[in-house]
């Protein structure tokens, strides 16, 4: 089941997407037992704001280090630099949108 992650302005306009398409971020949120990203709903829509980012972006970094994977390292890195953005940014979102 894909889930797309998208940073989003206050009308919803995305501004940048990235593809999940083996839902990878969650399993590994789940393994890893991250409090914020374990409570991504892959079947609905999950959002974050500026202030939830600065605790995925420490998340992102640990599961970072916990993994090999250069496609999962990617994603993460990809995922990370998108929350950083949001983080930055006034009225900016960061969506999870599930199957």
């Amino acid at each position: 089941m894909p889930i797309d992650i998208q940073l989003e302005d206050e009308r919803g306009n995305v501004q940048r997407c990235l593809g999940d398409r083996k839902n990878r971020i969650p399993k590994l949120a789940n393994a890893a037992g991250v409090p914020v990203l374990s409570d991504v709903d892959t079947y609905g829509d999950t959002v974050f704001n500026r202030l939830q980012c600065t605790r995925i972006i420490l998340e992102l970094s640990l599961l970072r280090s916990k993994t090999t994977d250069e496609v999962e390292h990617g994603l993460l890195s990809a995922l990370t630099d998108m929350a950083y953005q949001c983080e930055q940014g006034v009225h900016l979102y960061l969506r999870f949108v599930g199957d």
